[in-house]
């Protein structure tokens, strides 16, 4: 949210035809299922001293110095500023095509290997019990009430970082659910994916809900103390769920064609009222 945009304004300004106009409206989506597990890794990583006071000044400084920790430092990339992007969808198409297994970053699915043992996730799509695989992104389960605020508040300074790149750009953010949230669960229990190292995988069914709302609340504050609008995507996702499966079958982790499609539309219909700040929709268990 904060250093991908501003490495493309700052490199656009150097491109030979490429230059970027302010844009009328900027969507930013927030994923329930990893974004704040990364938050926690920028803090242990990139911010010095992250249980001293002054938390919010120490992240604000680190997020600063992120775009150029981040960008490539070459004088002809400078004028190439999509080639870093280009490359990216060059080596997906290629892992599709030769049906590869992309390497994945900490946190990932190595992570969750310690709990391969967890049965599989009932959920019913259709009137019918659908078994879906184990481990699957949860709304953070695993953090506890004070990483969920600290990561929180990443997200708040990034978000505040962003209004003042572009501050004649209103801001629209998009609540992604993780795949636990978006279908009715059936069973006592649910296994989520491990990206802390001996922290459980397995949770009593009620406790999706009850994260993914207490998540939504705290996105939901720092988005309007930012002047920035929220659309709640969990409405829509579990209406498309209810007949139709929206992640799979190669990949669980993000959105098949139909989920696309239905988070496609939702936007698609607040994209003219990108400030209306709409209130978290109350998670079905």
């Amino acid at each position: 949210m904060a250093a991908f945009p501003a490495i493309a304004y700052a490199d656009a300004s150097r491109a030979w035809v490429l230059r970027l106009p302010p844009p009328r409206v900027a969507v930013v989506y927030f994923y329930e299922g990893n974004d704040l597990n990364d938050n926690m890794n920028f803090l242990q990583r990139r911010v010095e001293n992250p249980d001293a006071a002054g938390l919010a000044e120490s992240i604000d400084r680190s997020i600063a110095a992120y775009p150029q920790a981040l960008s490539v430092h070459s004088e002809l990339g400078g004028y190439f500023p999509l080639l870093r992007f280009s490359a990216r969808i060059v080596r997906r198409i290629y892992i599709e095509l030769t049906s590869a297994t992309a390497t994945q970053g900490p946190g990932s699915d190595s992570a969750a290997s310690a709990a391969q043992a967890d049965p599989p996730n009932a959920v019913e799509i259709a009137g019918q019990a659908v078994k879906l695989p184990a481990n699957l992104q949860s709304p953070a389960l695993e953090l506890t009430p004070p990483e969920l605020a600290r990561a929180a508040l990443v997200y708040e300074r990034s978000l505040a970082f962003l209004r003042k790149l572009l501050p004649a750009t209103p801001v629209l953010v998009v609540y992604l659910p993780a795949p636990l949230s978006s279908y009715r669960l059936l069973g006592p229990e649910v296994s989520s994916q491990q990206y802390v190292a001996g922290r459980a995988t397995r949770h009593p069914r009620e406790r999706v809900a009850e994260a993914s709302d207490a998540i939504c609340g705290l996105i939901r504050a720092a988005t309007i103390g930012q002047g920035a609008g929220f659309l709640d995507l969990r409405i829509a996702i579990r209406a498309a769920s209810t007949s139709d499966l929206l992640h799979g079958p190669r990949d669980f982790k993000h959105f098949n064609r139909k989920g696309m499609e239905a988070m496609g539309q939702a936007v698609a219909a607040r994209i003219d009222r990108p400030l209306k700040q709409d209130s978290c929709s109350q998670a079905a268990d």
